[in-house]
C-alpha cells in the first residue's frame, strides 16, 4: 500500500510540474516597456518590470497571479494617455482584480492601485474608474460600487450624476427575496446576515445620494427589537464606509 501511495504522489507531483506554465505579456507605453511574467499555476508569482531603452527603472515582485487586460485612456483630459493595467490576485473571492494606473508624465511606476476596479467610459464625458466592494457573506451577492476620477494628479471620488445614480442603488427586490428566506428561521434577529441586508441598503443609497430612502426601507422592513440602536449602527456603517471611499490615501500605490 505504501508503495502505491508513493507512486501516486510522484505521478501527481509530476503532472503539476508538467502543467507549470510561465506566461508573459509585453506592453509598450510611450517610450516605456512593461514586461509581465507569471506562472499560471502559482498564486502571486507575477513580476512586473518597467524598462526604458533596456534599462530597468522599476520592478514589482510577487504581487499578482495573472494578467487580465490593459487599456490606454486620457483620464484627466490633458492630451496624454494613462495606462490602466488590470491584474488578478486569485486568492480571495472578494477581490477580483487589482487595477494599476500609470501616468508617464509623473512617474514610471504606478501612481494608484484600486482593488475590484475597471475602466468605465460609459458613465460620463471623461473616463472614470468604477470600483465595487463585495460584502460578506459572498454567496448572497451583496455588493456596492462607486466611481473615481483622475484629475490634477489625484484619484478622487466622483459624485454621481442623475443618470449614474440609478446604477448605484441597492437591489431592493433581490434583498427582500433573500430576507424572506432568512426570516423563516425564528432566530433570524440573532443572525448577522439579516443585518447585512440593511448595511447594504444604507451604503448603496448613501453612494447614490439618496440617503433618505435607506431610512424609509428600514422603517418598513426591519422587524427586530432595539430599532433605535440598530438604525444608529447602520447609519454609522454607511458613514464609515463612505469616509473610507472618499479618502484618497486608500488608492495610492505603495511598494510596502
Amino acid at each position: 500500500m505504501i508503495k502505491y501511495i508513493i507512486v501516486l504522489i510522484l505521478l501527481i507531483s509530476g503532472s503539476y510540474s508538467q502543467n507549470d506554465s510561465i506566461k508573459s505579456q509585453n506592453i509598450r507605453y510611450y517610450d516605456l516597456d512593461l514586461e509581465l511574467t507569471y506562472n499560471v499555476n502559482a498564486f502571486f508569482s507575477g513580476v512586473l518590470t518597467v524598462k526604458k531603452n533596456g534599462a530597468e527603472l522599476f520592478r514589482m515582485d510577487s504581487t499578482y497571479s495573472d494578467y487580465i487586460e490593459h487599456s490606454f485612456a486620457d483620464l484627466d483630459g490633458d492630451g496624454s494617455n494613462e495606462l490602466v493595467l488590470s491584474l488578478s490576485e486569485g486568492g480571495s473571492p472578494y477581490i477580483f482584480n487589482s487595477l494599476y494606473i500609470f501616468d508617464i508624465k509623473r512617474d514610471v511606476k504606478p501612481l494608484f492601485m484600486v482593488q475590484n476596479g475597471y475602466l468605465d467610459t460609459t458613465v460620463a464625458k471623461s473616463p472614470k474608474i468604477s470600483v465595487n466592494a463585495r460584502m460578506s457573506p459572498s454567496f448572497m451577492g451583496l455588493w456596492y460600487n462607486w466611481f473615481l476620477e483622475y484629475k490634477k494628479g489625484r484619484l478622487v471620488y466622483w459624485e454621481p450624476d442623475k443618470k449614474t445614480r440609478k446604477s448605484l442603488r441597492p437591489d431592493v427586490e433581490g434583498i427582500l427575496e433573500n430576507m424572506k428566506e432568512v426570516s423563516k428561521d425564528k432566530n433570524y434577529c440573532d443572525d448577522f446576515i439579516y443585518g447585512t441586508f440593511f448595511e447594504n441598503v444604507f451604503i448603496c443609497y448613501k453612494l447614490s445620494g439618496e440617503e433618505y430612502k435607506s431610512e424609509d426601507f428600514f422603517n418598513k422592513y426591519y422587524k427586530c427589537p432595539q430599532k433605535i440602536s440598530a438604525l444608529k449602527g447602520f447609519k454609522e456603517y454607511a458613514s464609515n464606509s463612505f469616509n473610507w471611499i472618499k479618502d484618497e490615501n486608500n488608492y495610492l500605490y505603495s511598494e510596502f
